[in-house]
């Protein structure tokens, strides 16, 4: 009996522990309606000559009024910049980091400021901003921060490292924010630290408003739990095809997506 009553107790202590790292934030909940059954266009409404996470993709987005997705990094001079790669090669042919360039060299690519992507969105739509940091690095949390300060539109944050989170749970608490996550085993191999990320067992760190996760891997049970527990928005991404929104559709409470149609303007 005494053996039985001991497990039964560290088996009580372990599942306590777990909900008690994915928990979102409890208390003082901000008002998500903004976003909740929204689509995003994901980098904004690119293809063609349209760049991802420039501002005619931003202007698209707005014309066919949809909310948009976009990602931000910091420029060697310390000016957030509208970027989703830490490497040029992609886009631009260009092996060159984002990190190691300046602002105005980065805007010869025609790659914009984050001031200047918000001054085309200029509130029309909601907005989600992916903050990219690796490491104990978070500078680009209070830089982005100084500029969403002065911004009128509804924006929430996200990211997948928890402690770019954390930066705004501390210093920015009203800003809404979200818990990027997707599986992390690379090589058939994962790390104590990957497996925590997937998992969103760093949520005791961010203590997210919502989770944004990978559509294809959303039947993680922490996931499930963050919904259905604790009742915690689940963003989709990305999903791109016609057959991926079938299988996402009600499944979400948000939308990120590529391959959006346009739509017919009011007349």
């Amino acid at each position: 009996m005494k053996k039985r009553f001991l497990a039964l107790t560290a088996v009580a202590g372990l599942t306590g522990a777990y909900l008690a790292s994915i928990s979102p934030r409890l208390k003082d909940r901000p008002d998500l309606s903004a976003f909740n059954g929204k689509v995003f266009a994901h980098r904004g409404m690119f293809g063609g000559r349209i760049v991802e996470n420039s501002l005619a993709a931003f202007r698209k987005a707005v014309e066919n009024r949809y909310g948009i997705e976009l990602d931000v990094q910091v420029s060697a001079d310390g000016i957030a910049m509208v970027v989703h790669d830490e490497n040029l090669m992609r886009l631009y042919g260009e092996n060159a980091r984002v990190s190691a360039l300046s602002a105005a060299e980065l805007g010869e690519y025609g790659i914009p400021t984050l001031k200047e992507a918000l001054e085309v969105i200029d509130g029309k739509v909601p907005l989600i901003v992916e903050l990219k940091a690796s490491g104990k690095d978070v500078s680009v949390a209070p830089i982005a921060a100084e500029i969403l300060d002065e911004y009128n539109g509804e924006y929430c944050v996200e990211s997948f490292n928890p402690m770019v989170l954390k930066w705004f749970r501390d210093c920015r608490p009203e800003v809404i924010r979200g818990q990027l996550a997707t599986g992390m085993t690379k090589d058939g191999k994962i790390t104590p630290k990957n497996f925590m990320l997937e998992n969103l067992m760093f949520d005791f760190v961010s203590r997210p408003d919502f989770i944004a996760y990978n559509h294809n891997e959303a039947g993680r049970i922490s996931v499930f739990l963050c919904r259905k527990l604790f009742g915690t928005p689940v963003f989709a991404w990305t999903v791109k095809t016609a057959e991926e929104w079938s299988r996402c559709a009600d499944r979400f409470d948000s939308y990120i997506c590529e391959g959006l149609p346009q739509k017919k303007k009011k007349q």
